[in-house]
């Protein structure tokens, strides 16, 4: 906020001073008739001066007319001195008033307007802290809103699909009126009357619910939803108390901890912010929705503190947790995909992007010398390839490069290995899955003997699973661990010798 006013401030200044300028600057006195006359015998003696030297004039005719000029010349130089001005050339006080005016009144009147019109009080928002998804949905608006001026027919669509919703939100207030025990009812109406822009009604309707709900982590966190909502997309801090105490009840519930990372950037410890996200991916099951968007967040973090995105690890808080479930439970997301850096490369087959040192030496490149760059690096891919051949990935991008290229017989080849691959893939036994995201949930919320009932049943899944497939070494060593965890020490040897057999 101190550097927005130091800027507005020495840009003000400039502003007055530009236009008080041309009122205060002395004046020069105004040319007289000696002063062009002046002008004219100058050049006059420099065309005698060429004449002469080119031989359209003799010697004797050029001095004669040299010195006609000089005399001419010295006669309008008396003339100027005698017809001097000796007028003040300065600005008129009226002019230096106007000028004081100017330079003291447009910046102070840009100040004002600032304070009346603009927030003067609004906090940084650093880049990683912004939560650019809701944004994009809050300028997006519902039914177009923050559009180009939509055509009549769109506009009447928008306006029958507002009263639709309108007519809807009366029928659900009214069976409300009806059975106000409903919760779910109650944060129906609420996410209504956001998208009508019914803010305050809709913190009422969310309280209601909250009221009922005696703690549940999905109230609560909606709730906290709309205060962030009513604070203009910032983390307040009721909001950030609601989210801590979920998730000291529910430390996988991922809204939480989104927002507390959130609030942690808006407050400018971006680092912190980056541990909490990464945290956050790291207990997720890698299906979940909104790790891609955690994950987006975390390059930005990465980005604005200067450091490898591939770097960053989970906290050991975070690893305990994983290590407080049961093994068939425990989620293995790496915190960034294996394709998203140099440093998080698949493997000696994956050949890692353009380094940003790199990116920056091609822009001042010929186009030769880009060219060259770019076939060096395909050129090691392509050897990495001929090391770490059954890199499917790797081949994948291989042939691109080549296609670019334009070596199609190159590109063929790459192609080739590609459907060996695939086929082989296709043809590998089938492993046994980890829990969905909605099986994770649905076992938190289990008592222990339901949860202890349906890990049994998944363990029974992979056994049936491996007797299909008897040589499916990953299975067996899942299995084997499982079993061990149940306290089921015979089948646990059992599993251990298949793992023995396969292993070379």
């Amino acid at each position: 906020m101190t550097g927005l006013i130091v800027a507005m401030a020495i840009l003000g200044a400039a502003v007055g001073l530009a236009l008080a300028w041309p009122l205060i600057k002395r004046r020069g006195a105004p040319a007289t008739r000696a002063d062009y006359d002046l002008t004219v015998f100058r050049d006059q003696l420099a065309e005698i001066e060429r004449d002469a030297a080119g031989g359209l004039l003799d010697d004797e005719a050029a001095e004669a007319a040299r010195l006609e000029v000089q005399r001419r010349l010295l006669a309008a130089d008396a003339e100027r001195a005698a017809t001097a001005p000796t007028a003040d050339t300065s600005a008129p006080r009226p002019a230096r008033v106007t000028a004081a005016l100017v330079a003291c009144g447009v910046p102070l009147a840009a100040a004002v307007f600032y304070l009346l019109h603009g927030s003067p009080f609004q906090p940084d928002q650093p880049y990683a802290g912004r939560d650019i998804a809701a944004e994009s949905h809050r300028v997006a608006g519902v039914g177009g809103q923050g559009q180009v001026q939509a055509d009549p027919a769109q506009q009447a669509a928008e306006a029958a699909q507002k009263r639709d919703m309108e007519a809807a939100v009366a029928r659900l207030e009214k069976k409300l009126e009806e059975d106000p025990d409903d919760i779910d009812g109650w944060l129906l109406l609420g996410r209504s009357y956001i998208a009508l822009d019914r803010n305050d009604d809709a913190m009422a309707a969310y309280g209601k619910a909250r009221a009922l709900a005696d703690g549940r982590p999905d109230v609560e966190v909606t709730y906290a939803e709309g205060l962030i909502l009513a604070g203009g997309m910032k983390v307040v801090e009721p909001a950030a108390e609601i989210f801590r105490a979920v998730t000291e009840k529910s430390p996988f519930e991922p809204k939480s901890r989104y927002y507390l990372g959130l609030k942690k950037a808006q407050e400018g410890d971006t680092a912190g912010a980056l541990q909490d996200w990464a945290d956050l991916v790291a207990i997720s099951e890698a299906d979940a929705p909104w790790v891609p968007i955690v994950r987006n967040q975390i390059m930005r973090a990465a980005e604005e503190l200067n450091i490898d995105p591939a770097s960053v690890q989970m906290s050991d808080a975070a690893r305990e947790l994983i290590a407080s479930q049961p093994p068939v439970l425990r989620p293995d997301t790496p915190i960034l995909p294996p394709d998203a850096g140099t440093a998080a490369a698949e493997g000696p087959g994956a050949a890692p992007g353009p380094s940003r040192e790199q990116i920056e030496a091609a822009r001042d490149m010929t186009p030769e010398e880009r060219e060259e760059m770019i076939r060096g690096m395909v050129q090691r891919l392509a050897d990495r390839m001929a090391e770490n051949p059954d890199d499917l990935a790797g081949w994948q991008r291989l042939e691109r490069a080549y296609r670019m290229m334009g070596e199609t017989e190159k590109a063929d080849d790459a192609l080739t290995q590609i459907k060996r691959l695939s086929a082989q893939k296709s043809e590998a036994p089938a492993t046994q899955p980890g829990p969905t995201q909605e099986q994770m949930r649905a076992a938190q919320e289990m008592s222990p003997e339901d949860r202890a009932e349906m890990i049994r049943g998944m363990v029974q899944r992979l056994a049936d699973r491996l007797a299909e497939t008897p040589d499916d070494l990953a299975g067996w060593q899942r299995l084997e661990r499982a079993y061990r965890v149940l306290g089921d020490t015979e089948k646990a040897d059992e599993a251990a010798a298949q793992v023995k057999r396969l292993t070379p």
